[in-house]
Order: C-alpha cells, then sequence, then structure tokens
C-alpha cells in the first residue's frame, strides 16, 4: 500500500454524474455539492476550494494484494 503523485484536476463523471477528484481527507466538506445538476454545484465547489474547506487530491492511494500460496490461482 502506497500514496503516488497524481496531477491535481476535477473531472467530470458521467455514469454518476459527479464532481471527482476532490480530495479523500476533506470530501465530506462538499458531498452535498458533487452532484452536478448545475452551474451552482461547481461554483459551490470552487468556493469550498477558495475557502480551504477542501482541496483537490494530489494523491493516489495505490494497494496490490497477492496470495501467499503459489498453488492459488485468481482467474
Amino acid at each position: 500500500m502506497d500514496e503516488v503523485a497524481i496531477e491535481q484536476h476535477l473531472s467530470w463523471d458521467p455514469v454518476s454524474n459527479m464532481i471527482s477528484g476532490i480530495c479523500y481527507e476533506h470530501h465530506q466538506n462538499v458531498v452535498g455539492c458533487l452532484k452536478l445538476e448545475s452551474m451552482d454545484a461547481i461554483r459551490a465547489v470552487h468556493a469550498k476550494i477558495a475557502a480551504d474547506e477542501c482541496h483537490v487530491a494530489s494523491e493516489a492511494l495505490v494497494v496490490m494484494a497477492q496470495p501467499y500460496d503459489s498453488t492459488v490461482q485468481l482467474c
């Protein structure tokens, strides 16, 4: 398990129709604003970032797992 640096930017997820890219530690400060229903949602997220209530993510958590037993087949 490790964190890696990522490019900082927000994006739109068309499947969930939500804004993604907010840091996980502070995402609870903008949960109500992430659903992209109007330009007001974008303005609300921008205002929270400007007020330092949340941040654009700069790291991603990467996890890798493998079995200890060489006889176990995952696929």
